[in-house]
C-alpha cells in the first residue's frame, strides 16, 4: 500500500525518486487514476501494469461510463494475451483466456442496451455458446463412461473449469438459466402461469425456479439456490406476474370459453351420428358448466329453462358425450395457458436444496 501523499505527489509532479518503479506497480497507479479521475495518466503506465489484469479491472470500477477509454484498455490487454478468435479453437480455460473473458463479460454488463449491440455483447455471447458446444462434448463422452453420473446441462463441469472465477461462474448459471426458463415453445410469463396454481401459490417464484431448474441441473440449481442475485431478473418479472394472476385469469377465460363451445358442438354432432342421442345443447352446456363449476367464469341466461341432466335417465351413449366434455373442459379451465406442452419438470423429482456453497469473490 502506498500513501495517498505520495499518490498526491506523483500527480501535482512533485520530484520523486523512484518514478520509473512506481510507474510499474498497478496498485499504485490505479490509486493515481482513481485519485486523479485522469485518464492521461494511463499513458505514464508501464506495458507490465498495461496489461496486467487486476489494473484494466480496476480502470473498469474507475471509469464505469467512458466506453471509448475502456474499451482501448481492455483491447490492448485482449490482444497482447491471445487472439480471442484463436482462443475459441484452444485451450479455453487457461488463466489468461479467462481473464479475458472476464473483461468481455464486464464490458458488455457495464454497456448493455437493447438498442445497440456492441462488440462485447457479440464476444460475450460467442463465450457461452463455446463454453456450452464443449459442455455438450464433454457429457456425451462421460455417457460412455462406466461410471457415468448425471451431468445435467453440465453446470458441475463449468464449477470445476471456472473454480476460481466468480464473474465466468455467474455468467454461465445466468445463461444457462435463461436458456432453460425461456424456450420456443414457452415464454417464461407462460412458464410462471402454467405452474402458478400447481406450485408457484404455495413455493413462491424463487423456490419455484430452484426446483424448475433441478429437473434440467441439479448443481445449477443448487448454485442459484445460495447466489440468490442469478435469478433477480426472473424473481421480479415473476413477482409482477404474479401479482396479475387476476387480469390473465381473465384474458385467458375469454379465449377459453370460444373453445369450450366450439368443441361443444363438434362433440355432440360427432355422438349426434351414432343414434340414440337425445340431449339438446343448451342442456348439455349447463350439465358441463354446473358439473365443472364455471358459473362465474361463463355466462349463461337464467331467464332460459333447461333440463337438469343428473335428474334424467340418459343413454350410455349419452353418457360417454358427458363425460367426454367433461375431461376436455376440465383440462381446458384448469391448465394456467392454453395448448401448454408438457417439459422435464411436470414428471420431475425435486431434489432438495442442501448443498452448501462458499460465495467467492
Amino acid at each position: 500500500m502506498y500513501s495517498k501523499g505520495l499518490v498526491m505527489d506523483y500527480i501535482t509532479g512533485a520530484d520523486i525518486d523512484n518514478v520509473l518503479e512506481l510507474e510499474d506497480n498497478y496498485m499504485f497507479m490505479l490509486d493515481v487514476l482513481k485519485y486523479s479521475k485522469d485518464k492521461k495518466m494511463y499513458d505514464f503506465c508501464s506495458l507490465n501494469v498495461k496489461l496486467n489484469y487486476e489494473f484494466v479491472k480496476g480502470l473498469i470500477s474507475i471509469f464505469p461510463t467512458d466506453y471509448e477509454f475502456l474499451d482501448m484498455a481492455v483491447s490492448k490487454y485482449i490482444s497482447n494475451k491471445l487472439d480471442f478468435i484463436d482462443s475459441i479453437d484452444s485451450e479455453f480455460t487457461n488463466i489468461d483466456a479467462i481473464h479475458s473473458q472476464e473483461l468481455i463479460i464486464l464490458m458488455n454488463n457495464m454497456f448493455f442496451t437493447t438498442d445497440d449491440i456492441n462488440k462485447y455483447m457479440v464476444k460475450a455471447l460467442a463465450i457461452f455458446e463455446c463454453v456450452y458446444i464443449k459442455l455438450q462434448i464433454a457429457i456425451e463422452e462421460a455417457k460412455k463412461s462406466y461410471n457415468f453420473k448425471n451431468l445435467g446441462c453440465g453446470f458441475a463441469i463449468i464449477e470445476e473449469d471456472y473454480k476460481d472465477s466468480r464473474i465466468m461462474l455467474d455468467f454461465m448459471a445466468k445463461n444457462m438459466l435463461r436458456r432453460i426458463l425461456i424456450t420456443d415453445d414457452l415464454s417464461f410469463k407462460d412458464l410462471i402461469y402454467k405452474y402458478y396454481q400447481k406450485c408457484i401459490k404455495k413455493q413462491g417464484v424463487f423456490r419455484f425456479i430452484c426446483s424448475y431448474v433441478s429437473a434440467y441441473d441439479t448443481d445449477l440449481s443448487d448454485y442459484i439456490a445460495h447466489n440468490f442475485e442469478i435469478a433477480k431478473e426472473y424473481i421480479d418479472a415473476g413477482k409482477k406476474y404474479v401479482a396479475n394472476w387476476d387480469n390473465y385469469q381473465r384474458s385467458l377465460n375469454e379465449r377459453r370459453i370460444p373453445l369450450f363451445y366450439q368443441e361443444l358442438v363438434k362433440i355432440i354432432s360427432r355422438y349426434l351420428s351414432y343414434g340414440n342421442f337425445d340431449l339438446n345443447y343448451y342442456d348439455v352446456e349447463m350439465y358441463i358448466i354446473n358439473k365443472i363449476g364455471l358459473n362465474k367464469i361463463i355466462p349463461v341466461d337464467e331467464k332460459l329453462e333447461y333440463t337438469d341432466l343428473r335428474r334424467k335417465k340418459i343413454t350410455n351413449i349419452e353418457r360417454k358425450c358427458l363425460n367426454e366434455l367433461c375431461e376436455y373442459t376440465r383440462k381446458l379451465f384448469s391448465e394456467g395457458i392454453i395448448d401448454s406442452k408438457t417439459d422435464d419438470y411436470d414428471n420431475a423429482l425435486v431434489v432438495p436444496l442442501t448443498k452448501k456453497r462458499i460465495n467467492n469473490n
